[in-house]
């Protein structure tokens, strides 16, 4: 492990090198090519290789393969002034076999200065939190022997090796709402029930008390099940919306500025309604790309009437094209919007 640190030691000052990356994929991108930098340089490293593909949908996103084993390398980025964000899901189905450990590698932009922290996924997965699924919850300044691994008195390997994880966090949860005397929806003793697609947060959460992450994460999913609703009338409709944030336990005061507070911005030289703008918004088009390359949420597959996310792609895609149609006339800022969205999903 006394190399690969090091090694890691100078990918981060390498990366801090920057002033800035421009999104999470850039800083992925960044990573790779360092790494790659780092090992045609230094002879400490010959024979090392980095796997790494822009387009694949894997975790961790980069591999190094050394002598003495292979490592993987998960990039996270924040907006946020903590260095907390969400992980993968704890079922892992797209994960690389065959590691021997995986380091998180989180990013931050502060005062025109990359800022890098490198920590073993292990010792900072902080709880689990849901979104569409349950998910790691990322801490990078969690202090050793904090993680929820060693609270439950397991190991993120024992985790990995079992078919159902979700059982393993089933009792952790149950103590965790009785000790906080907070009401919460049932987990499932029903064993045809028992996944983690039927799993409900277990305490009630406020819209404005979510972390930023969190945020995107659902406004990118309500955009992916209700496009028509959101956008395909002058007078948006939030019903579905609010009833999507209620079965994920959040409670929102004001569904319509949790989409647009209002205003407009201008597109091709046309005032357009402020809400389309999360349309052309590089956090939310990432997110959205992401969930319409993955296997689909259970609100997905019931909305859709399909498990097949390809054609659940299709459909979005027709369904904001048939959105955009009805409510803007100005055929030069359809059009922009619409490649807007190509260019990134």
């Amino acid at each position: 492990m006394e190399k690969i640190n090091q090694f890691l030691f100078f990918l981060k000052q390498k990366l801090e090198n920057y002033q800035t990356f421009d999104t999470w994929k850039h800083l992925e991108i960044l990573t790779a090519r360092c790494a790659m930098d780092i090992i045609q340089n230094d002879t400490n490293y010959y024979g090392w290789i980095v796997e790494y593909d822009e387009n694949a949908h894997k975790f961790p996103d980069v591999i190094i393969t050394t002598h003495d084993g292979k490592f993987g390398i998960e990039v996270k980025s924040s907006k946020s002034k903590n260095w907390e964000t969400l992980g993968g899901s704890i079922n892992e189905s797209t994960k690389v076999p065959g590691l021997d450990e995986i380091f998180i590698l989180f990013g931050k932009n502060i005062n025109n200065q990359v800022n890098i922290k490198i920590k073993e996924f292990s010792k900072c997965v902080k709880s689990v939190a849901v979104t569409h699924s349950p998910r790691y919850l990322i801490d990078m300044d969690l202090k050793d022997g904090t993680d929820i691994f060693t609270q439950l008195n397991t190991s993120y390997e024992e985790v990995c090796a079992t078919t159902t994880p979700f059982e393993i966090f089933k009792n952790y949860f149950k103590d965790k709402a009785k000790r906080s005397n907070t009401k919460f929806w049932f987990l499932s003793d029903d064993e045809s029930e028992r996944n983690s697609e039927t799993y409900q947060e277990l305490e009630w959460k406020f819209f404005n008390r979510l972390t930023s992450e969190e945020k995107i994460e659902l406004i990118s999913e309500a955009i992916i099940l209700y496009p028509f609703d959101l956008f395909g009338s002058t007078k948006t409709i939030y019903d579905n919306s609010n009833l999507f944030f209620l079965g994920r336990n959040i409670i929102s005061n004001s569904m319509r500025d949790n989409f647009t507070a209002g205003g407009q911005f201008y597109v091709c030289g046309h005032k357009v309604p402020q809400k389309y703008s999360l349309l052309l918004n590089e956090d939310y088009l990432d997110i959205i790309n992401k969930l319409l390359s993955n296997v689909p949420t259970i609100e997905m597959k019931q909305v859709y009437e399909t498990e097949n996310i390809q054609q659940i792609r299709s459909t979005w895609f027709r369904e904001i094209a048939r959105a955009l149609e009805s409510t803007i006339e100005v055929v030069c800022v359809r059009e922009s919007i619409l490649n807007g969205i190509k260019e990134k999903v």
